[in-house]
């Protein structure tokens, strides 16, 4: 029996060694008024009694209890000029 989707929505993500080669055009690109927070990845997220399950143009499985946490915000990677308004307006990624 699959696993019911207690939640799910659109996910828009990147790793580390993606933004480690955004440049200030991409910086001033999400700055427009419709532009979508910096990304290279976007898909669908579920989330299960079980696990974290990405669909889109790529496709993972993250186990519950293989999580330690689960953070959504900024930090040394992902900054503040990466999304609209320079994140003036809360931690909201989306």
């Amino acid at each position: 029996m699959a696993d019911e989707y207690l939640l799910s929505g659109k996910v828009l993500w990147c790793y580390e060694h993606e933004l480690a080669q955004a440049n200030t055009a991409d910086e001033f690109r999400v700055m427009l008024s419709f532009a979508l927070p910096l990304h290279y990845h976007a898909g669908n997220i579920a989330l299960t009694n079980n696990a974290l399950l990405i669909t889109g143009d790529t496709d993972l499985l993250i186990n519950l209890n293989s999580l330690e946490q689960l953070y959504m915000g900024y930090d040394e990677h992902y900054k503040r000029m990466y999304v609209k308004n320079g994140g003036l307006f809360g931690s909201r990624l989306s």
